[in-house]
C-alpha cells in the first residue's frame, strides 16, 4: 500500500495511475553492451577514491563516456594555480579538492571571477585557510582551476540509485530555477532515444533558448546524445555508483554546446 502524505500527493498518484492506463509504458529497451575496457578504467578511479569521488576524478570518469567537461587543472601550490589559470583563460574559478568535502562552497572552498594570476594565488591561499578553519581534519589534494563560463542556461543531469527501482536518470533546469520552475524529468535506466527526447521536451525553457536558431534541432540532439551516454554510464557502473550529480551543466545556444562545470559522485 502506498503511503500518501496529504491531498496533493494523493491526487498526483491518481493522475499518474490514469496516465499509465491511457498510455501504458513501452517495453524497456535492452541494456546496452558494456565496454569492458571502459568499465575497468572507471573502476580504477573508484579504487583510488573513498565514498566521495573528488571532482577531478569524477570528470575524468565522465570523459570516458564522451561527456563534455570544462577544461581544468589540479594544482598543489598557489604559483602553479596562477599559471594554470593564465593558460586556461580568464576569468577563472578556484575550487578545493578533498575526498572529505562534498559541498565545497559551504566551507569557503570556492572562489569565482578571478581575473589575474595574483588573484588566483590569493584565492588559493584563502581557500586553504578557510578549509583548515572549517574542516581541519579534511584531506586536501589541492585546488582545481578552471575557466568561468558565462551566458547560457544552467541545467542539471544526474544518476541516482532508487532502492526499489534501481538506476534512474534525472534531467532538468539547474541553478536557482530548479526549485522555482520545477522543470525536471526522471526515467529508469537504460533509456532509449525516444525517452531521452521526452526528457528534453519536459524542459520547455530549453526549446525557447534554441528557437531563434535555424538549426535549433541540433541543440536538442546534443542534449539527447548526452542523456544516452549518461544512461550507458548508469548501466555499466550500476554496482559502483549511489549518486551522480552534474550541476550545473551550462547549455550555450550560441555554440550549440553543453559543458559540465561541476560533478559530484557518491560511490555505492
Amino acid at each position: 500500500m502506498p503511503y500518501l502524505q496529504g491531498m496533493r500527493e494523493a491526487l498526483k498518484a491518481i493522475k499518474a495511475l490514469i496516465a499509465w492506463h491511457l498510455d501504458p509504458p513501452r517495453p524497456r529497451p535492452p541494456a546496452p553492451v558494456a565496454d569492458a575496457q571502459r568499465v575497468a578504467a572507471a573502476r580504477a578511479l573508484f579504487a583510488t577514491s573513498g565514498p566521495i569521488i573528488t571532482e577531478d576524478k569524477a570528470k575524468r570518469l565522465l570523459a570516458l563516456y564522451g561527456l563534455p567537461v570544462v577544461p581544468e587543472q589540479l594544482d598543489g601550490d598557489a604559483a602553479a594555480a596562477g599559471r594554470a589559470a593564465a593558460r586556461l583563460g580568464w576569468p577563472a574559478v578556484a575550487k578545493v579538492v578533498s575526498p572529505d568535502i562534498a559541498h565545497k562552497a559551504a566551507v569557503g572552498g570556492v572562489r569565482l571571477g578571478l581575473g589575474s594570476a595574483g588573484a588566483v594565488e590569493e584565492a588559493y591561499r584563502g581557500i586553504i585557510a578557510a578549509v583548515a578553519a572549517h574542516r581541519p581534519q579534511a584531506r586536501v589534494a589541492g585546488v582545481l582551476i578552471q575557466p568561468m563560463l558565462s551566458g547560457g542556461i544552467e541545467t542539471i543531469m544526474g544518476v541516482k540509485r532508487d532502492a526499489q527501482f534501481g538506476m534512474t536518470i534525472v534531467f532538468g533546469l539547474g541553478g536557482v530555477l530548479t526549485e522555482a520552475l520545477r522543470q525536471v524529468a526522471v526515467r529508469l535506466a537504460p533509456i532509449a532515444e525516444a525517452e531521452a527526447r521526452a526528457m528534453v521536451a519536459a524542459v520547455p525553457a530549453l526549446a525557447g533558448i534554441f528557437a531563434p536558431r535555424a538549426d535549433a534541432s541540433a541543440g536538442l540532439d546534443m542534449l539527447v546524445a548526452m542523456l544516452l551516454r549518461l544512461s550507458q554510464l548508469a548501466v555499466e557502473l550500476a554496482d559502483d555508483i549511489a549518486e551522480l550529480d552534474l550541476n550545473p551543466v551550462i547549455v550555450d545556444a550560441a555554440t550549440m554546446r553543453a559543458t559540465i562545470v561541476d560533478a559530484l559522485i557518491i560511490a555505492r
